[in-house]
């Protein structure tokens, strides 16, 4: 960055530091770790909070209300069913619930509840690290302090997959203890300051301008794209003047284009020039390929539209022309589902699973055939994103496929993604097949079974629906 560029971010900093200040004074200080995780982390994580898991079974969005089910948990004594798990005797407890309870009552559904998150909550105790980080985002979006301690244990380890999971995990909670978490995170080293960019980005806080200021002006190039992709997702109005000027000074393409996406994103003129120029003229495949994946996350289609279409016709890369395809799918436009459909059965896997992740940006009537193509797949990732995509548009529709894969499946991520979906929309009739699979060896089964049991309860139970 140019000393001109540092003067411009010290600007806006300044500019910024007020409003930023009175959000900050808002939320929980960092006192160190163990103050900061021991006071109000209970409150912050409300009961039935629900959001993105560090996992591919995963959902978005959040409830600010208790729903009955967090309501009835509160009066509802623990059953004798959920203190036999936390004694060690899960197979027990799953025996004796079929003995007591029918899973049809709202009795049966509170302490089959119970049940499952207390299989969960061993799980946190004596899983694999990996898969602790997993159970912890589960964990943590229902309320139990204890998640942010492992997550929190888990983005300092000297392993670099237990730290990304555990960064995407608090990224994905967005609560105020895991910002604080993410926040502290990047007071560190190089690494640390990618990892917690990355969470802090996808929390939408508020709070995290002043780290993507300060990253802007390092010399590391991620963390320069970082911080601006950072800035320009906050949509803070003061910062777009800031946004132009960096676009009309940086020189590394890929850099450029996150910034005209940021521009874009809130409407601005410049923003789809300079992509436009890019996506017309560069010559480097990767740089014309970002910005189709780009335009496809846009809201405005009377703009990307246009672009994408030509893109899909006249360039010379078909992985261009199929990632324009699947863009111009999440604006409801079929015009590219051939070339997709045809890309599922590609040879190269990185062209097939490039479809599949894109499914969750399509819209979802549009992308139906795609996504049932994508069921049947004998690529498991390609399935596993499939199912993803099931789940997190509740498409009730597909229920007696999703069930055959939870009883079939051999693949035991493809199966534990098949359950979370089908506790996004399984019936009654779904549970007694779901509680076979608690006693699963493999715990990753195990887990999602158990949170999968939760999604139900939380649907199943009268009133309690979100």
């Amino acid at each position: 960055m140019t000393g001109k560029g540092n003067r411009t971010t010290r600007k806006l900093a300044r500019k910024l530091s007020l409003c930023v200040l009175i959000v900050i004074l808002c939320v929980p200080a960092c006192r160190g770790r163990k103050d900061q995780l021991g006071s109000g982390t209970a409150a912050e994580l409300k009961p039935d909070e629900a959001g993105v898991r560090a996992s591919p079974r995963t959902e978005r969005g959040a409830s600010e209300e208790p729903t009955a089910v967090s309501r009835a948990n509160a009066i509802e004594e623990v059953s004798a069913v959920a203190r036999q798990v936390e004694d060690g005797d899960l197979a027990g407890a799953v025996t004796r619930y079929r003995e007591q309870y029918d899973p049809a009552t709202p009795q049966g559904i509170v302490a089959l509840r119970q049940l499952a998150i207390q299989a969960l909550r061993v799980g946190l105790r004596d899983a694999d690290p990996h898969e602790r980080n997993v159970i912890a985002a589960v964990l943590g979006r229902l309320g139990d302090p204890g998640a942010l301690w492992v997550l929190d244990e888990a983005i300092h380890s000297e392993e670099p997959m237990l730290r990304r999971t555990a960064a995407d995990a608090l990224g994905d909670l967005a609560t105020p203890g895991a910002v604080c978490i993410l926040r502290r995170l990047y007071e560190s080293d190089l690494e640390s300051k990618r990892l917690a960019l990355s969470g802090l980005r996808r929390t939408g806080d508020k709070t995290a301008v002043l780290c993507y200021l300060d990253a802007v002006n390092q010399g590391d190039e991620s963390l320069r794209a970082q911080g601006l992709g950072g800035l320009g997702e906050s949509r803070t109005p003061d910062i777009v003047p800031f946004l132009r000027k960096f676009l009309k000074t940086e020189k590394d393409p890929l850099i450029g284009i996150t910034l005209a996406h940021a521009l874009a994103s809130i409407g601005d003129a410049d923003g789809y020039r300079h992509l436009n120029a890019k996506l017309a003229a560069d010559q480097q495949e990767q740089v014309r390929d970002s910005v189709v994946g780009l335009l496809g996350a846009l809201s405005d289609d009377s703009r990307a539209v246009p672009l994408l279409r030509n893109a899909l016709l006249h360039d010379p890369s078909v992985t261009v022309r199929t990632t324009a395809a699947a863009s111009l799918a999440h604006f409801r436009d079929a015009s590219g589902l051939s070339l997709l459909r045809e890309a599922l059965d590609d040879v190269d896997y990185r062209v097939r699973l490039g479809v599949a992740v894109a499914f969750s940006r399509m819209d979802y009537v549009t992308a139906k055939p795609l996504v049932i193509k994508g069921l049947q797949s004998e690529d498991p990732l390609v399935r596993t994103h499939a199912l993803k995509v099931v789940g997190e548009n509740e498409d009730t529709s597909l229920v007696e496929q999703v069930t055959e894969v939870v009883g079939h499946e051999r693949d035991r991520y493809v199966k534990s993604q098949a359950l979370w979906t089908l506790g996004k929309i399984g019936e009654v009739k779904s549970i007694p097949l779901v509680m076979d699979l608690l006693t699963e060896e493999r715990e990753e089964v195990r887990h999602s079974a158990a949170e999968a049991l939760v999604l139900m309860s939380d649907r199943l139970l009268p009133n309690g629906k979100r």
